[in-house]
């Protein structure tokens, strides 16, 4: 059975990739997920664990590997890749960065305007 994209969607094509860390790109409008496929239940990739984030208050969102479960929906899988801890934790430590980047880049933006307009 295909799922519209021409990939099948039967568990029996994703169990080659459980235990191991994946990207799994639900759809062609969805965000990816990131992590450890565990199992596959009802149609749903279990990720543990997986990348999450939090919000600080400085640090703008923060993105991490949690160790608890994550189900993804794989009904309408587009892809799934294979990586490694290592890789998931270095696109962690990059996106961090940039968004740490793009936070200081925002503050200078607005003391500017702050002073052009006194």
């Amino acid at each position: 059975m295909t799922n519209g994209f021409g990939l099948d969607s039967g568990e029996e094509v994703w169990k080659e990739y459980i235990g191991r860390y994946v990207v799994i790109y639900p759809s062609m409008h969805q965000a990816t997920f990131s992590g450890k496929l565990t199992r596959i239940e009802d149609g749903y990739g279990i990720l543990h664990p997986h990348i999450s984030g939090h919000y600080d208050k400085e640090k703008g969102l923060i993105r991490h590997l949690v160790n608890e479960d994550s189900k993804v929906d794989m009904t309408h899988l587009v892809a799934i890749e294979p990586t490694t801890r290592k890789s998931i934790e270095a696109s962690c430590e990059f996106l961090n960065t940039q968004t740490a980047m793009g936070l200081e880049k925002s503050k200078i933006e607005l003391e500017k305007s702050k002073s052009t307009n006194n």
